[in-house]
Parts: structure tokens; sequence; C-alpha cells
């Protein structure tokens, strides 16, 4: 129509394939010795600052799962963005094939993506095959991003509280992951003078003869977040 066309190819099916070139679709082939170990290595989050502490939990598996793995040794290298060894853990398995480690990295350690190898040791300690790999980020966060929740006990949404029940609960949380540590909060309490409705009463109307429109603005002590961030 008015000079449109459109054509369908019948010639070949490769130009209507998916990509995949860029997707890990190449799967793992079944070792042929059943006794073959792999492991899987994971962190608690995966980004963390200077100083923090990273926690590593690895899997080990035989082809066979029926292989017993308890006593078997391994050991697990870290290394920093530059490749330079910052630590060996000598590990042993347990029956279970779960293990764990931890390191924590300095207050000027090097940022960037640090990886932890799991190597499976040879006999006489002269050779190793490796296991599993898996990496973490050192990073900096400038600025921190919080996340900062206000409760009020008791939590009464109808009716009146006394001045003296009323607790303000503050709980502050940095978006990767850990409590705001030391964190000084500044709070500013405003009250205004509102009619009040009760859901059991609502052919019913409060108030008061009195005419009052001001409001009462003060500002509250400063506190610091402790360990949990609260």
């Amino acid at each position: 129509k008015e000079g449109d066309v459109s054509f369908l190819p019948t010639g070949s099916y490769n130009d209507r394939g998916l990509d995949f070139s860029r997707f890990d679709v190449a799967g793992e082939q079944t070792p042929t010795d059943s006794r073959t170990l792999s492991s899987y290595l994971f962190s608690d989050r995966g980004v963390y600052r200077p100083g923090d502490t990273f926690n590593i939990g690895l899997i080990t598996r035989a082809a066979d799962w029926g292989v017993g793995l308890a006593g078997v040794p391994v050991r697990a290298e870290i290394r920093d963005p530059r490749d330079k060894l910052m630590s060996t853990v000598p590990l042993t398995l347990g029956a279970s094939g779960f293990n764990e480690l931890s390191y924590t990295t300095d207050e000027n350690s090097p940022t960037g993506e640090w990886n932890v190898y799991l190597y499976l040791i040879g006999k006489n300690n002269d050779t190793s095959t490796l296991l599993g790999h898996t990496a973490v980020n050192v990073k900096e966060f400038e600025p921190d991003q919080l996340k900062v929740k206000l409760a009020l006990t008791p939590d009464r949404q109808q009716g009146w509280v006394k001045p003296s029940e009323l607790k303000a609960s503050i709980d502050v949380q940095n978006l990767f992951g850990t409590p705001a540590q030391d964190r000084r909060v500044t709070t500013r309490l405003t009250l205004r003078p509102m009619y009040p409705s009760f859901d059991r009463f609502p052919d019913y109307a409060f108030y008061e003869n009195r005419q009052n429109s001001d409001g009462f603005e003060t500002e509250l002590e400063d506190r610091t977040t402790d360990e949990h961030g609260a």
C-alpha cells in the first residue's frame, strides 16, 4: 500500500536465531571420574567498604554425591584487585561439604574486585586443582545511602496518648546491607491541633469550642546510632 514493501526470508534461518554470545550457556561437562570435586563459592553481600569483613560460603560436591568428603584438605586464596595474595586459608571439608571463611579488609585496602579461589591440595602439597571461585567488590560509598524508619510507641491509630508514654524508635540502615553505626541523628517534633475521629463512632464529630490554630515545634536531643543502627 502506497509503496510499502514487506518480505519473508525462506532460504536461511540463522539470521533469526537468538544471540547467546553474551550469556554463559555452554554448561559443564560431566567428569569421567566420579570422585572429581567442584565447589560453589558465594558471598553474603557482594559489595563492601574498605575495613568491612566479607564472609564467603563454600559448597563442595563430588560428581558422585555418594562419595565421602570428610577430611579432604583444601586451600582458599584471597587476592586483591592487583592480584596480590592477601591471605591463604587452609580448610578441611566436612561430611556435608559446607565450609565458610571470613576476611577483614583494611581501611586503606585497594578498591575494586577481590577474588577468592578454592583449591584442592594434591599429595605432598606439590600440586593444586582449582575447585571454584567467586569475586566481591570493595568500594567507597560516597555519599552513603541510608534507609531510616521511625516508629512511635505506643502505636495508637486513634485516641490519645500521654506525652510521658510516647517514645520514638529510629532504625537506620545502609542500603548496601549493614546497620548505619555511629551516625548522628537530629530530630524535630512538630505538633499541630486537629479534630479527632473514631471508626467506632462514624456519626459523631468531636471538637472543642476554643479556636486554637497554634502548633508546637521543638528540637529534640541529638542521638548517635549504636552498633545495630538504632
